[in-house]
Parts: C-alpha cells; sequence; structure tokens
C-alpha cells in the first residue's frame, strides 16, 4: 500500500446579514459578478477526471484524477464538506477523500482489486479509520486476507496496531474502534488495539454500528430443526444490542424479512424496510427507536398502498429520502408531509446535499439535483458519476 498523503480537513462557516432600508432610501447599487446559478458545488468523475463544478459561478476545473465505479460514499459528520468515495476500477480500489468546497480530491490507499475497504469517521469529523483486506476463502468459508486497519487524525496517517482484524465498524467514544476479523467482533483502543470486549460474530450478518457509537443492528443467522420437515433450515431474526454485544434484544423476526439498515445522523433512531406478511409483494419502512427498544411505521400498512424501501436520513435527521413505487419521495418530518420526487421514476438515490437538497440518478444516468425548499433541479453533465454535492456558502 502506498504512503498515505496528509489530509486537511476544513470547516467552511456560513455568514448571512440582514436589515431593513429606511423607507425613502434608493435602492442599493447591483451586485457585480453576482453568483446566477444554482448554489451547489458538486464533485464527479467523468473520463476519469475528478471535476468540481460550481453551479451558482459556473466555474469548472479538474481537481484530481481517478477512474472506476462509486462503490459507497460516507459523507464527514458535523455539517462538514468533506467526503470518503471508495471507487473500484478494473486494476485497483482506492479510498479518496473529497473536498468540493476546498477544491481537494487525492487518494488515501489503493490496492490491487480485489481489496475490501472499510471506513469509519470520528464523531467531529476532524479524523477517520479506515480498514482494507484481500478477501480469501478459508476453510471453505469467506476470510480476510492480508490488510489491516489505520487511523488518520490530526493530517497523520499511522497503522491502529490491529493483527488479525482488517475491518473497522465504527469510531467509538472514549479513544476505542469497533472492528472485526473473519469470526468475531472486537472493541479495542485506538492506539495499540488492545482488545477490551470480544463477541463471536459468524452468525451477525448486515452489522451496522449507530453513529455515537452505542449500538449495532444485524441479522442473527442460523439452522434450527423443523420437526414436521425433519430438517435443518435457516431462520433470521434482526437484533439490536451493545457493541460489545452485550444487551442483545430482538427488534423483529425473519418473518418481516428486514433489510437496508440507515442509522439516523445523530444514532436516535434506525430506518429499515420489511415485508408486510399479509402483502408480500409490499415493503414497508419501519423506525426504531434505540431509546425505547420499539419500532413504528414510516406509513402504516394499508391494501392498496404504496411500497416503499431504501431509506436515506438528511444530515439533520429531519427527512427521509426513500423509494415508493417506482418513484422516490422525501418523508418530512416536522409537519408530517411526504412528496413524491417528480421525473424521479426509475431513478435510484444518491444522497444529500446538506438537509434541503437531494441528489439522485435518473433512468437515463443522469444526476440531478432536485431541492426541497422551492428552486429547480439541476442536472449535471451527461454520464458524471457523483462523488459529492455540497451547498455553495
Amino acid at each position: 500500500m502506498p504512503r498515505i498523503l496528509p489530509l486537511l480537513f476544513l470547516s467552511i462557516a456560513a455568514a448571512s446579514c440582514g436589515g431593513s432600508a429606511p423607507i425613502m432610501a434608493p435602492p442599493p447599487p447591483p451586485v457585480e459578478n453576482s453568483p446566477a446559478g444554482a448554489p451547489y458545488i458538486a464533485a464527479f468523475l467523468a473520463d476519469g477526471v475528478v471535476v468540481r463544478n460550481d453551479l451558482a459561478t459556473g466555474e469548472a476545473m479538474p481537481i484530481g484524477s481517478v477512474r472506476g465505479r462509486i462503490v459507497s460514499r460516507h459523507p464527514s459528520p458535523g455539517g462538514l464538506s468533506g467526503f470518503l468515495v471508495v471507487v473500484a476500477g478494473a486494476d485497483s480500489t482506492r479510498l479518496v477523500y473529497v473536498d468540493p468546497a476546498a477544491r481537494d480530491a487525492r487518494t488515501i490507499v489503493a490496492g490491487p482489486s480485489p481489496v475490501v475497504l472499510t471506513v469509519a469517521w470520528g464523531p467531529d469529523g476532524s479524523g477517520f479509520a479506515y480498514g482494507h483486506y484481500r478477501p480469501i476463502t478459508r476453510d471453505a468459508r469467506p476470510a480476510m486476507g492480508e490488510g489491516d486497519i489505520r487511523v488518520v487524525a490530526g493530517g497523520v496517517d499511522r497503522p491502529a496496531g490491529c493483527s488479525a482484524s482488517k475491518a473497522v465498524l465504527a469510531w467509538l467514544p472514549g479513544g476505542r474502534l469497533l472492528v472485526r476479523d473473519s469470526d468475531n467482533l472486537y472493541v479495542v483502543d485506538r492506539d495499540g488495539c488492545a482488545t477490551r470486549s470480544t463477541v463471536d460474530a459468524r452468525r451477525m450478518h448486515q452489522l451496522a454500528a449507530s453513529p455515537d457509537g452505542a449500538h449495532i443492528v444485524y441479522v442473527h443467522r442460523e439452522l434450527v430443526y423443523d420437526r414436521p420437515t425433519r430438517q435443518y433450515v435457516a431462520d433470521s431474526t434482526f437484533m439490536v444490542a451493545g457493541p460489545d454485544g452485550s444487551d442483545a434484544r430482538t427488534v423483529v423476526g425473519f418473518r418481516y424479512r428486514p433489510a437496508r439498515f440507515a442509522w439516523r445522523p445523530d444514532g436516535a433512531e434506525l430506518a429499515y424496510d420489511v415485508e408486510n406478511p399479509d402483502r408480500p409483494e409490499q415493503r414497508l419502512i419501519s423506525i426504531f427507536d434505540a431509546a425505547a427498544g420499539s419500532s413504528a411505521y414510516l406509513h402504516p400498512p394499508s391494501p392498496d398502498g404504496p411500497s416503499e424501501s431504501d431509506a436515506h436520513w438528511s444530515p439533520d435527521g429531519s427527512r427521509i429520502l426513500y423509494r415508493q413505487d417506482g418513484m422516490l419521495a422525501v418523508r418530512t418530518f416536522v409537519d408530517s408531509f411526504a412528496e413524491v420526487l417528480d421525473g424521479t421514476l426509475g431513478a435510484d438515490p444518491v444522497g444529500w446535499s446538506g438537509p434541503d437538497a437531494v441528489v439522485v440518478r435518473l433512468a437515463d444516468g443522469t444526476a440531478r439535483i432536485c431541492p426541497l425548499n422551492g428552486g429547480d433541479a439541476v442536472d449535471l453533465d451527461e454520464g458524471a458519476e457523483v462523488l459529492a454535492v455540497v451547498p455553495a456558502r
């Protein structure tokens, strides 16, 4: 693996001003060169070039280069403009740091494909941990081959000191990480990787840690003996527990077929979708309250109601973007309002640009920014692979 370049994290402060002029005062002179475009800054891949496009001013410029398809995006917490993006190419897989506001795009680590990359931001976005390993097969089971877990903080990249674990799931409070190897889940010290707890993770699937590090959710899968058929059958239960595996509780049973888990940015709630047992073709979004330990439907099931799935929380946790019968919709919790986004039939959700706009990929491949508080939708360059879109400030 190449040496990691130091990262520079920038917090961009928003400023506003206002006031009332005297009734008889003349209007102020026009401001020269005021931006006339949409108030967003996008970074996207176009023919292997990372392009930064300030849609407000129309300024477009190359800020880096990387080829491949976007595997996952990890926006920094706390409203910062940086993103970590996993990009898989024909020959290599890369973890790329992109900050459109700061005109920054750089490769953090790259390895020959196939390689698996995992990411965990620190709570304030000033640092992160990442794991990388080559997937292998051992004893007829998937396993983690050569790799490492590293921590980037204060502009310095260093190994965490783990020997067996190659994947990181969460940056926990108190200077600890949640990591795993092929068989076990560990809570370890961020400096030196001293083990604080261990839990058998061989039956834990689709693990997802809450952003605050207080909980993990997973599908517990094992074979159980079915007496009527006299054979073993797969049984899966959606569980929640502490990061050390303590206080494990059932959220819903396998009959609901839970899938696609998404934590609210503050870790207080989890959105997931389930199958309606009375109408198997219909999916429903459910919200799990971590403090109360209970779930409630986003929209209660009804005989002719829509199918809903694949939830994505807004950065401030006030809205959810999700699929609804082939379209995309947004539910606002403040006023219990749900809005179906026009022109999104067959579209895929990409993510959010601040709390008031979503980014989607239309059925024809066009990337579109859809404002939610008024304003026209904005299409990016044809064929653009979106790395990040942030509000212009």
